[in-house]
């Protein structure tokens, strides 16, 4: 080297107090991460090594833990709210599906009634009485007389055996009114 080259040396750096306080934070976050009470064991070679009174990073660890306990204690609060929630809301979806399937089985057994009703009437008034049970019930008129015809058919439907029949609406009135009349018949002609 020449002597007219010189060397500098290069300051030394200042370590700020945030500088020094990040590795205490993050040994200190380490140590609370580990198993309940195990950082006590290994704190006072993590503040010897980085300079830091005892004291100060056990205070961190402390803050730490309590920290982290009140975050895993609000969260489990949270979670019991949010099931709670969800547990109502299915409550209330239930009673409202109870409400609804009433509320159908009622008006199914109305519309029973009423044609039972309608089917012991001459068949001229069928339709008018179905016009008007169209408004009571709030629906069309032909999905009313759809239904009706399906009553209809399963009242006089071919499964139904005349013998011994649980309900046998007119079906059994004609058969009453036709065995009369060929009795009658019999009657007059000996």
């Amino acid at each position: 080297m020449s002597s007219d080259e010189k060397v500098f040396d290069f300051p030394k750096a200042e370590i700020t107090s945030e500088e020094k306080v990040r590795p205490a934070m993050a040994e200190a976050k380490r140590l609370a991460s580990l198993a309940p009470g195990e950082w006590r064991l290994w704190i006072d070679r993590a503040a010897e090594r980085l300079g830091v009174p005892r004291a100060t990073l056990e205070g961190l660890i402390s803050a730490i833990i309590k920290d982290s306990e009140r975050k895993a204690r609000e969260d489990k609060a949270e979670a019991r709210r949010q099931e709670e929630r969800v547990r109502r809301e299915q409550r209330e979806r239930k009673r409202e599906q109870q409400g609804i399937d009433k509320k159908a089985e009622r008006k199914s057994k109305e519309k029973q009634k009423a044609f039972e009703r309608l089917i012991s009437l001459p068949s001229e008034q069928h339709e008018t009485r179905l016009a008007e049970l169209a408004k009571r019930f709030d629906e069309d008129v032909a999905a009313i007389r759809d239904d009706f015809t399906v009553f209809v058919g399963m009242e006089t439907g071919p499964h139904q055996q005349i013998h011994g029949m649980s309900n046998p609406g007119p079906i059994r009135s004609r058969l009453v009114c036709s065995f009369r009349r060929s009795a009658i018949r019999l009657a007059s002609t000996s």
